[in-house]
């Protein structure tokens, strides 16, 4: 199967050597805004679930956070990308940040991350 993919890209002229730049999560330039990014919707989460929320929830919510904030130095202006974004959608807020911590999540899962609180 390696030996067919690798043919069909030597075909169409790609170079097999040096594979695409996975592309970063709500069009952010650089890791450093996906986490920025990624970071502020966990904390908005948060805030939103309040303390209603199961411990289960609220676990996750915080090692998303943490994984985030680690990943990144420019934690504190991802808002504003995230604020941009919600402005635009039809979606309602909570809405709208519910699917991106899911996606935050699976990127988090993609780059290694493992949280506790799906052991739980």
């Amino acid at each position: 199967m390696r030996a067919l993919l690798l043919s069909c890209v030597a075909v169409i002229g790609l170079s097999a050597a040096a594979p695409a730049q996975a592309a970063f999560l709500f069009k952010q330039p650089s890791k450093e805004w996906e986490a920025a990014y990624c970071s502020a919707a966990s904390a908005r989460a948060l805030e939103i679930i309040g303390p209603f929320a199961d411990d289960k929830l609220r676990m996750f919510l915080n090692e998303q956070l943490v994984f985030w904030r680690e990943r990144g130095s420019l934690s504190q202006v991802g808002q504003m990308p995230l604020n941009m974004d919600m402005n635009r959608q039809r979606d309602p807020e909570a809405v709208y940040i519910q699917n991106t911590v899911r996606d935050c999540g699976l990127k988090a899962l993609h780059y290694g991350a493992s949280f506790r609180s799906f052991s739980k």
